[in-house]
């Protein structure tokens, strides 16, 4: 039988429980991205198994009603669905479960949730799948690394240092994870970092996959964001996923980072430095030592790294830039500080490029006239 204590939430409540008792209630609720109700729930079921012994006391409780629908209920649910297949209804226009529940109550007094109603008819064997539901699922795989990369978030996992965002990046043809960071947020920069540090790495691909996720491109399709004009700037193509099984390797990839890593650090990570790196231990391990069960083959056998971009470049493509006047003391301020340059650049216009607040270059033109770590 599983240990009881693998499982996340009685993980999550011990962690809870531990960093609790050396702090306050409201830092621990600010700390694990949680209320202070929930702080305290979590103390008395815990204090509870220590006095009892009984792991069930910190478990997750089964929810709803328990126990089988009576039988005449479902054959009520049964003989309302089948009435969808009799003439005149078109064919392949059956009930949904949703208003085979509504139905149940309007004439019997008897309120079910529509889930219950479609599992009924699924047990019963008389549930017929829409025509969409039976489409094929169109599988492809590119047939060269770096041919394209697929982007997507991982979104509000909770650890002991709160809510956190992944941002995995997977090689469609090797399944080889070329990129995986977490961050506090999950703005446009999160997105922008890591793709920088993966093609820092691992080159550039030919094409890139994503939803449309504000982080990604322009909701409103009207303007350009800052990664959509990188992409531009190197020549890659970029390809809005219409749906989400179009990108079904990479939600395959989330869920499998979720239960390999996530679960087995959440509660134990310190940091995000920390999480970070025990995420790039992973990453390295997951690439050298996971066959894949469709290729047969580690990611690391089956991919090679893509064209290389000038470093120096690839950082200016990546900065952030704005618009500053050189003052009268020969200085341009930006984030509360004012940074020196030349003095016959006074009152010029020049441009401010921030790579995300780790080093800031001033340019005059195409001239760099002041670089600066943050």
């Amino acid at each position: 039988m599983r240990d009881a204590t693998v499982d996340p939430a009685v993980r999550r409540r011990l962690a809870m429980a531990r960093y609790a008792r050396s702090h306050t209630k409201s830092e621990t609720a600010r700390r694990l991205g949680c209320c202070w109700a929930s702080v305290q729930a979590s103390l008395r079921r815990v204090e509870e198994y220590e006095r009892s012994g009984d792991i069930a006391v910190i478990q997750n409780k089964p929810r709803g009603r328990s126990g089988r629908t009576p039988p005449q209920v479902e054959e009520q649910v049964v003989a309302i669905y089948r009435e969808s297949f009799e003439p005149p209804r078109p064919q392949g226009r059956h009930y949904s479960a949703a208003k085979v529940a509504r139905l149940l109550e309007k004439r019997y007094g008897i309120c079910l949730n529509r889930k219950t109603a479609w599992a009924i008819l699924r047990r019963c064997g008389v549930w017929e799948p829409s025509d969409g539901e039976k489409q094929a699922v169109q599988r492809f795989e590119r047939g060269n690394p770096n041919e394209l990369w697929q982007l997507d978030l991982i979104e509000k996992e909770p650890t002991a240092i709160g809510e956190v965002y992944g941002v995995p990046i997977l090689d469609d043809h090797s399944r080889y994870l070329v990129g995986l960071r977490f961050f506090r947020t999950k703005d446009a920069d999160t997105v922008l970092y890591t793709t920088y540090l993966t093609m820092a790495e691992n080159g550039t691909p030919t094409e890139v996959l994503c939803d449309r996720g504000g982080q990604f491109v322009d909701p409103t399709g009207v303007g350009t964001t800052h990664f959509q004009e990188v992409l531009k700037a190197l020549g890659i193509a970029l390809s809005i996923a219409p749906r989400a099984q179009t990108k079904g390797k990479e939600e395959r990839i989330n869920q499998f980072i979720e239960r390999d890593f996530l679960d087995e650090v959440r509660w134990e990570v310190t940091s995000l430095t920390d999480l970070n790196a025990r995420c790039e231990a992973w990453r390295q391990e997951y690439n050298q030592k996971h066959a894949h069960e469709t290729t047969g083959q580690t990611p690391n056998r089956r991919y090679e790294t893509g064209l290389r971009v000038d470093p120096q470049t690839l950082r200016r493509l990546f900065a952030k830039e704005e618009r500053r006047k050189v003052g009268r003391e020969a200085t341009v301020s930006y984030l509360n500080r004012r940074f020196t340059v030349p003095q016959k650049y006074i009152g010029w216009n020049v441009w401010v490029a921030d790579f995300f607040g780790q080093h800031v270059e001033i340019r005059a033109g195409d001239r760099v006239i002041g670089a600066f770590d943050l």
